[in-house]
C-alpha cells in the first residue's frame, strides 16, 4: 500500500514538474521561434515540446526510483518537521490534489474542445489521375484528413477552378505533409497539450504547430516545383479561404498567420539546417528541466522529496 500511494503522489508530483518544465519551455520557444529558420521551425518546436516532456517524466521516474530504493533518503536536520507535515499531514494531500485537479480540469476542457472539432465523413469519393479524392464542402480548400487511413479531402468548388498543373500541385503539397507525418504529430500535440488543456498558453502549441509546418512544406515545395507556379496556387487558396464560410475542417491560421506565409514565399531560400534544429531544441529541453532538476541538488529538497513519498 506505501509503494502504492508512492507511486500515486510521484505521478503528481511529476504532472506538476512538467507544468513548471513546459511553462518554461513555451516562454523559451517564444524567444526562439521567430529567429529560427521557417523550414525547420516546425520541427524545432516540436522537439522541444516533445522532449521537455519526456524529461520532466524521466525525472519523475528517477525521484521515485531514488525514493524507494534509498538513494534519496531523509537527513536530519531537515525532516522532522517535513517529515510530520508531509507524512500525516495536510502538504502531500494539497500536493497529490493539486496536480490531480489540474489533470482533471485540462481533461474535462480537452474533451469538450475535441468533442466539438469531430467531423463525420461525407462525400462522394472520386479518382483523379489514379489518387483517390472525397469531394466535401467540410473543407475550404484541400485537407489531408486521418493519419491510418489519410484520405484527401477537397472541397468541390475549389478544385473545379483549379487547373491539372495546379491540382498536382495540391497533391504534391498535401504528399510532402504525409512524408512528414504531421497529422500524427499533430495528434500527439493535441494529446500532450490536452494533458495541461487547463493552461491558456499550452493550447498555442498546436496553432503554431499549424503555421511552422505549412512553412516547412511551403520550403519543401519552391525547392522541388515551380516556385511561381506553387506561389499562385497558395495565393488562390488563401483567397478562397478568406471567402469560405465557416465549414468544421478549417485552418486555424489567422489573417496575421496567412499574410506571413504569402510573405515568406516572396522570401529567399534559406538553408536552415535539421541538425542546428535538434541542437537549439535540446538546448531548450535541458534549460526548460532544469528548474525542476534542481530538486536533486540539494538535501533539503530531497529530504522533501522523500518525505512527501513517505520513505
Amino acid at each position: 500500500m506505501t509503494v502504492a500511494l508512492a507511486v500515486l503522489k510521484a505521478a503528481s508530483l511529476t504532472y506538476l514538474l512538467g507544468v513548471v518544465a513546459l511553462t518554461c519551455a513555451t516562454v523559451l520557444w517564444r524567444l526562439l521561434r521567430w529567429r529560427t529558420a521557417p523550414s525547420t521551425r516546425a520541427d524545432t518546436g516540436f522537439f522541444i515540446l516533445v522532449g521537455t516532456a519526456l524529461l520532466a517524466l524521466a525525472l519523475g521516474v528517477v525521484i521515485l526510483v531514488g525514493v524507494t530504493t534509498g538513494r534519496i533518503h531523509m537527513a536530519a536536520p531537515y525532516c522532522y518537521y517535513l517529515m510530520h507535515y508531509l507524512m500525516h499531514g495536510s502538504g502531500a494531500t494539497a500536493v497529490l490534489l493539486a496536480g490531480l485537479a489540474v489533470l482533471g480540469l485540462s481533461v474535462v476542457l480537452a474533451r469538450h474542445a475535441w468533442w466539438r472539432a469531430r467531423v463525420p465523413t461525407s462525400g462522394p469519393v472520386v479518382r483523379w489521375q489514379g489518387w483517390r479524392l472525397r469531394l466535401t464542402e467540410q473543407v475550404c480548400t484541400a485537407s489531408l484528413v486521418g493519419l491510418s487511413r489519410a484520405e484527401l479531402w477537397v472541397n468541390p468548388a475549389y478544385w473545379a477552378g483549379l487547373s491539372d498543373r495546379q491540382r498536382s500541385l495540391a497533391v504534391h503539397h498535401e504528399l510532402a505533409h504525409a512524408r512528414r507525418l504531421d497529422n500524427a504529430r499533430k495528434l500527439f500535440l493535441g494529446f500532450l497539450t490536452g494533458l495541461y488543456y487547463a493552461l491558456p498558453w499550452m493550447r498555442r502549441w498546436a496553432t503554431d504547430y499549424e503555421l511552422d509546418c505549412e512553412l516547412s512544406v511551403d520550403d519543401h515545395c519552391r525547392r522541388t516545383v515551380d516556385a511561381g507556379e506553387y506561389r499562385e496556387l497558395v495565393g488562390r487558396a488563401v483567397g478562397f479561404l478568406l471567402e469560405g464560410g465557416m465549414v468544421p475542417v478549417r485552418s486555424s491560421l489567422s489573417h496575421a498567420d496567412l499574410a506571413y506565409r504569402l510573405r515568406m514565399l516572396h522570401a529567399p531560400l534559406g538553408e536552415g539546417r535539421r541538425t542546428g534544429a535538434l541542437v537549439v531544441g535540446a538546448v531548450a529541453c535541458v534549460l526548460s528541466v532544469a528548474p525542476v532538476a534542481a530538486l536533486l541538488l540539494h538535501p533539503a529538497s530531497r529530504c522533501f522529496l522523500a518525505c512527501y513519498l513517505g520513505f
